[in-house]
């Protein structure tokens, strides 16, 4: 089978990975391939020899038996509204190189919009095969999936998405607009999640209670389970922040309570953190890392960034240590390269989660990580 993929993400990187065992993959390039996708990729074997790269995408879709769409679907938070601009000028392309041929859609679109794009293009085979990998681990996360859930189609193009990312993975058969809205109910159930237990942890930190054992005795019910269960300074990341966003923006007509409560929440559970690193008196706040696998370009949906931006507020002086930044400042905030310095110059150093590193000056910590183990202690 010829695969073509529209889409040189990590998400789209990861997707064609996967496929090259099953036929010739060629992936018209979107954007810069990560680093640190083509190494977990090269892991696998696969990347270099199998993988075909190009600029020209009708070179890349004109003999392709199956088309998939994997781009970002850039959405923006304050004007709540979704740029669908790229993604149409592939689809536009799609129908004028290769208008017989099926398509499937792996970008996060809304609620709606394939019932759209089949009205416009009734000749359009096209499924919707929603994603729930993570960035940062997305080789990993792909070649583990258990399940796949498909929207839509015929079913000689479901058949083949089967043979391309079935394997033995549970399948499941939806129509356009759940497959369309799934993700963004799991996301923000996700995010749910985390703020319960972050409350849970407020709670705990407040009444002088361990934070952890409460946890893990819910943990072992299994009805809870433990997943997203650790306390953090807030949820964070691109995709769980923005799809929070994104679902309450198609509740816009529908009763709901719930969606609003959870980023308030999220909110309030900053407010509480930095309440605390302030009572502590520090006149040099450290912040040690934002948390971010993927990058500086991610910084912006790390709870650390909303951190440093209420401290500001309080006009405390704040320095960070960050070794992807190699700029002298960032956010109006000092960047201190070396950690040491860092370190000795902090009063309290603002962690949202363990490192190995923090040991030594652990008495200066505060962190809200319930299940990291400063190596020292547990020696």
């Amino acid at each position: 089978m010829n695969i073509a993929m529209i889409g040189s993400g990590a998400f789209a990187i990861a997707d064609s990975v996967y496929m090259c065992r099953k036929g010739n993959v060629r992936i018209f390039q979107t954007e810069p391939v990560n680093n640190h996708t083509i190494n977990a990729a090269q892991k696998f074997g696969a990347y270099d020899e199998d993988i075909k790269i190009d600029s020209n995408l009708q070179d890349v879709i004109k003999d392709a038996n199956i088309i998939f769409v994997n781009i970002d679907v850039p959405y923006d938070i304050e004007l709540n509204s979704y740029d669908m601009q790229a993604f149409e000028i592939y689809i536009n392309k799609i129908m004028q190189y290769s208008p017989n041929t099926p398509v499937v859609i792996r970008s996060q679109i809304p609620i709606g919009y394939t019932r759209r794009l089949i009205q416009r293009y009734p000749q359009l085979d096209v499924a919707i095969v929603p994603s729930f990998i993570r960035r940062e681990s997305a080789i990993e996360d792909e070649f583990n999936a258990d399940h796949l859930i498909i929207g839509g189609g015929s079913t000689q193009l479901q058949k083949k998405i089967v043979r391309l990312l079935g394997d033995k993975r549970k399948l499941l058969l939806i129509g356009y607009e759940e497959a369309e809205a799934v993700k963004l109910f799991l996301n923000t159930y996700l995010a749910l999640r985390i703020a319960f237990f972050n409350e849970l942890d407020t709670f705990a930190e407040l009444r002088g209670i361990d934070s952890e054992a409460i946890i893990n005795a819910l943990s072992f019910d299994k009805r809870v389970g433990d997943k997203y269960n650790n306390p953090s300074f807030g949820y964070g990341g691109k995709y769980l922040t923005e799809n929070v966003y994104r679902l309450k923006s198609e509740y816009a007509d529908i009763p709901e309570a719930l969606i609003d409560s959870i980023k308030n929440a999220n909110n309030i559970r900053k407010k509480h953190i930095v309440k605390m690193i302030l009572e502590k008196k520090p006149s040099v706040i450290g912040i040690y890392s934002f948390d971010i696998c993927t990058g500086i370009n991610d910084f912006f949906y790390s709870p650390i960034t909303d951190i440093i931006k209420l401290l500001q507020v309080e006009k405390v002086r704040v320095i960070l240590y960050e070794p992807k930044i190699v700029m002298d400042r960032f956010m109006s905030v000092d960047v201190i390269k070396d950690f040491e310095e860092f370190a000795k110059e902090s009063d309290v150093i603002v962690a949202n989660r363990y490192d190995d590193i923090l040991y030594e000056y652990r008495d200066k910590v505060y962190c809200r990580d319930a299940f990291g183990i400063m190596r020292g202690d547990a020696e």
